[in-house]
């Protein structure tokens, strides 16, 4: 998952919107999908092992409760091209 919250530490809100990550995707990739790791093998940095997106257009909003750790971190290019993502949702006519 990536936190797509930035208060996180919010102590007022239980909840914060996530984006779910999976193994499982088709090329060519939606335009709300990102892939976010290309390769097999460990990425130290974000903590990924196998090729997988992050699944934009599946957006949750998560009990902070269950965010149990941290695997990674994400470079900031590909969290501008998540948020992208997000925003194509609000614009379905922009590809």
């Amino acid at each position: 998952m990536v936190l797509i919250d930035h208060d996180f530490d919010d102590r007022i809100h239980d909840e914060i919107y996530v984006v779910p990550i999976s193994t499982k995707f088709r090329e060519p990739l939606s335009p709300h999908h990102v892939l976010v790791h290309d390769r097999r093998g460990y990425d130290p940095r974000t903590g990924l092992s196998e090729p997988c997106v992050a699944k934009c257009d599946c957006i949750k909003l998560m009990p902070k409760r269950k965010i149990v750790r941290r695997f990674g971190y994400l470079a900031d290019e590909i969290l501008e091209r998540i948020e992208a993502a997000i925003d194509r949702l609000d614009d379905p006519g922009d590809p």
